[in-house]
């Protein structure tokens, strides 16, 4: 069993002068410390002698140094002034000796001038222990009455300037003093404060630079450094801005979620990543902690742990670790999460403790007394302990179910008997009784042998009895073990047309967290009225009638659904509606599809439905009446989702051709879970909650559910290999929507996002004859979607647009005729006139990032090659004459730039640029 992945425990130190020591760190039980080379002057190389003389000293005391906090960004770098560019070559060199001493994630924030700011490094609490904090009056006071900064009184309201005003009269000499020794503290942990005239003269030289300017700086320092860390295999993690918001005219562009997604999309690489500091994010009220956690986990390198109290008027202290504004369990719970998931322990300090009993009477850095963190550090382990001895819990409990419950497989090598028939029609019946959470009928299934056979095998659960079995209408022998139907006969069946009918019955696999857990859901809606729902894709058909469940075989004339329910309740199935009987207290609802359909699409869904209907006319004029099954409570949003569901599919026509089920009906259905791509009647249950996207609402999980009508009903793999063909390209089709409601810039940004979410853990096509749980992983999506953005560059729109509707609509590979990767490639490769066999290698069967090398050869020569790929690719390159696009192969060639060339800025390509 595997067990939960706890965070690593450090302290930072600042060295052989810090007052706490190597020893009393390592007392308070870390096994790790995070500190600097501080004597090094910002803007030198660090050197590798100097690195490791610190990792020894470290390795002494008994602990590891794997995180430096802070290799300082020099100032002319935030203002791109003076020597900016040597001082960005001199930070490349220190990355590279820091990856060859063995260290692994680097802190750097980008924060003009100060590195923090408070008003009072001794606010007394009321258990007489001293914290920092952050006096907003007091702070105006300073910036406009003190320091007399030109312009200040411009930044504050009357409201703060009369505030300011009345603070500072209370003030005595002493008081004013040390507001000022304490506002002008340049480092955390430092004794040294900037004079008057320095601080003036610093703060002079960021006139004209505002936040979209300084945060244009940082992005270009980032697309410089992060392919060297990249490189050497270093985490960068910025910390945001302390405290988040704009202080001596001074902008912060760290401060919120949103700078944190695009600092992370300027440069998308594993290596650009985060500092996770919940002091600094927290001070801010409109920063969701937990959910930060959650949606950025990806890309945090390093935790920073504490907790402030803040005010309405921007006042804010340190308060204890576990109180304050900041839901510390909720936060220690994401991140145990997010550490579950990557299989990793993060690095964490406790930040800033209170000074408290003997550290009163010692001389400490604000905020980096000994006992103060070590309360905090205990507090932090007893939380983050507990939490993981639950989760610990829960998996032993998800491993024991799961170890001795496992549902059967769905693909994977297909069985000779099974190989040998061909499904023509499945007619199935049955009774459902909700109550009991059971069933009862029949199936009749009709297919062709190839061959003569004295064996047929069909998938049906365990959980179901099977009473009788006919093959061409006389009783057959047969066994039931395994969720496996054999029937034999002693004189074999001819080739040809064979019709097998079983009766049985019993209660169906319930699904315990659906959509991705197949089975049945019995639940009711708020009006107490009964709510079924079925989802099988990870199963397949055998979850509730006796099916040849390999992906290869659909039955080529459809399906009859019968289902037998309460009398008031309606079903909603595939296909169209052939009629409703009811006999007493209960009503049949026949469905019919006369197209071929997956096993998984043949549920059904059971409600208080009505129907909400309006017509839609296809690309090719047929007209499709368009149903949405929503729950009668329901029934005022339905209007409003089938508008955007037409305008969906007026999207999606336009790439992929016509709505392939042009002659049933394009059907929606309310269910209790959030969705699946059943054909005709695809699942949702996002309960209308919609995004804008070009202006327009927007339900993102109905529209990919909707695209799987063309990419997985219509266009289905034969094996769950490629499975990658119905997510990838079906999630390529959602990155088509933004291209068309908000254009090519917003589509590019979309899979400039996407690039960083894509781990490259496991390749997308695994071998041949794949079960579909081995098949199902996140990157079929993310990665064979942003593939089909790559091949679109690479052999441009002309041919790549064209090519796509061409797979999409052919005979030879829709409808009846399943098709697979080779296929795929085959197609693209013929309309392209090029081998693209290397491309699809290298995204579809390996882990690999397309390399490039970029070598300077003298001051403005620059030798541009691939290294593993065995084919020329376009590339954009943009140098100090603009953007071209060049061909480039191994053999390489050498581009005139007076700055470094950017390799793909516009991101067409998951990448590892090498620069030499």
């Amino acid at each position: 069993m595997e067990r939960p992945f706890l965070m690593e425990e450090t302290m930072r130190w600042y060295g052989p002068k810090d007052p706490v020591s190597l020893s009393d760190i390592r007392q308070a039980g870390c096994t790790g410390v995070v500190t600097a080379l501080h004597h090094i002057p910002v803007g030198d190389i660090w050197t590798v002698r100097e690195i490791e003389k610190r990792k020894a000293e470290v390795a002494a005391a008994g602990m590891r140094w794997t995180v430096i906090e802070s290799l300082p960004v020099h100032e002319d770098i935030k203002k791109q002034t003076g020597n900016y560019q040597q001082y960005i070559a001199n930070y490349k060199e220190s990355l590279r000796n820091v990856a060859k001493a063995g260290l692994e994630v680097v802190t750097y924030n980008f924060m003009p001038i100060l590195d923090w700011m408070r008003t009072d490094i001794s606010y007394e609490m009321p258990d007489r222990s001293k914290a920092l904090r952050f006096e907003k009056a007091a702070f105006v006071a300073f910036d406009v009455y003190l320091l007399r900064r030109p312009g200040a009184g411009k930044d504050y309201t009357a409201e703060e300037l009369s505030k300011a005003r009345a603070r500072l009269e209370t003030m005595s000499a002493e008081e004013k003093e040390t507001l000022y020794r304490n506002t002008l503290l340049g480092l955390p942990g430092s004794e040294e404060r900037f004079t008057e005239e320095q601080i003036l003269r610093a703060l002079k030289t960021y006139e004209g630079i505002d936040a979209a300017k300084l945060k244009q700086h940082l992005f270009y320092f980032l697309q410089q450094v992060v392919p060297v860390a990249e490189e050497v295999g270093l985490k960068l993690a910025i910390h945001p801005d302390d405290p988040p918001y704009p202080i001596l005219g001074l902008p912060r562009i760290v401060s919120t979620e949103q700078d944190a997604r695009e600092l992370l999309e300027c440069a998308p690489s594993p290596a650009n990543g985060l500092c996770y500091c919940t002091g600094s994010y927290g001070v801010r009220a409109d920063n969701d902690l937990p959910g930060m956690v959650r949606r950025l986990g990806d890309h945090i390198h390093f935790i920073h742990l504490r907790s402030t109290t803040r005010d309405a008027e921007g006042n804010f202290y340190e308060a204890d670790h576990l109180d304050g504004d900041v839901d510390m369990v909720a936060v220690i719970k994401e991140l145990l999460d997010v550490q579950q998931r990557r299989k990793l322990s993060l690095p964490m300090r406790p930040d800033h403790g209170h000074q408290m009993l003997d550290d009163l009477k010692k001389t400490t850095y604000p905020g980096y007394s000994a006992i103060g963190r070590l309360r905090g550090l205990a507090e932090l382990r007893g939380v983050q302990r507990a939490l993981a001895s639950l989760l610990g819990s829960l998996l032993l409990v998800f491993f024991c179910s799961t170890g001795f419950a496992q549902r059967p497989v769905y693909g994977g090598k297909i069985k000779p008997e099974q190989a040998n028939m061909d499904i023509q029609h499945y007619t199935i019946d049955i009774d459902l009784n909700i109550p009991d959470k059971s069933l009862s009928g029949s199936a009749v299934i009709d297919l062709n042998l190839h061959e003569a056979a004295a064996g047929l095998l069909f998938d049906l659960m365990d959980s179901f009895k099977v009473s009788k079995v006919l093959v061409n209408a006389k009783a057959a022998t047969f066994t039931h073990d395994q969720h496996q139907l054999h029937i034999t006969t002693d004189k074999p069946w001819p080739a040809g047309p064979v019709s097998v009918k079983v009766v049985y019955e019993g209660r169906p696999m319930i699904a315990k967290r659906p959509p991705w857990d197949d089975g049945f859901t019995f639940t009711q809606d708020s009006t107490g009225h009964p709510w079924v729902a079925v989802t099988a894709e990870g199963t397949g058909g055998k979850i509730y009638f006796p099916a040849k469940d390999h992906p290869s075989d659909e039955p080529d004339q459809g399906v009859d659904l019968t289902v037998t329910v309460p009398k008031g309740l309606v079903v909603a199935g595939p296909g169209l509606l052939e009629g409703v009987k009811t006999k007493g207290v209960r009503s049949s609802y026949h469905w019919k599809t006369r197209y071929p359909i997956n096993n998984y699409s043949i549920v059904f869904n059971v409600g208080d439905y009505t129907v909400v209907s309006r017509t839609y006319t296809t690309i090719d004029g047929h007209k499709v009446p368009m149903q949405f099954y929503v729950l009668k409570e329901h029934a005022d949003k339905a209007p409003h989702l089938l508008e955007m569901m037409e305008h969906s599919a007026r999207i999606k026509e336009k790439y992929f051709g016509e709505y392939p089920w042009a002659k049933e009906k394009i059907g929606l259905v309310e269910t209790p879970h959030l969705g699946m791509e059943h054909q005709t009647m695809n699942a949702y249950g996002n309960k209308f909650k919609y995004v804008k996207v070009g202006g327009q609402d927007f339900d993102g999980l109905m529209n990919h559910e909707f695209g799987h009508e063309w990419w997985g009903n219509k266009v289905t793999a034969g094996d769950w290999a490629d499975y990658w063909i119905h997510e990838g390209i079906g999630t390529y089709g959602d990155a088509l929507y933004i291209r068309d409601m908000e254009g090519e810039k917003a589509y590019e940004k979309h899979f400039a996002q996407s690039a960083m979410h894509i781990p490259n853990r496991k390749p997308i096509v695994l071998g041949k004859d794949i079960p579909e749980d081995d098949a199902y992983h996140g990157e079929i999506y993310t990665k064979g979607a942003f593939f089909m953005h790559t091949l679109r560059y690479v052999i441009g729109d002309s041919i790549f647009f064209p090519t796509l509707r061409h797979l999409a609509t052919d005979s030879s590979t829709t409808y009846t005729h399943t098709t697979n990767t080779e296929t795929v490639e085959h197609l693209f490769s013929e309309a392209a006139h090029t081998d693209l066999s290397p491309l699809f290698h290298l995204y579809l069967y390996t882990t690999e990032k397309l390399e490039i090398d970029v070598k300077q050869q003298d001051d403005t020569h620059y030798y541009i090659k691939l290294l593993n790929i065995d084919m020329p690719l376009p590339l954009d390159i943009t140098t100090s004459k603009g953007t071209d696009r060049k061909l480039v192969d191994k053999k390489g060639i050498v581009v005139s730039s007076d700055t470094m060339p950017v390799i793909d800025a516009r991101v067409f390509y998951l990448k590892k640029v090498i620069y030499e």
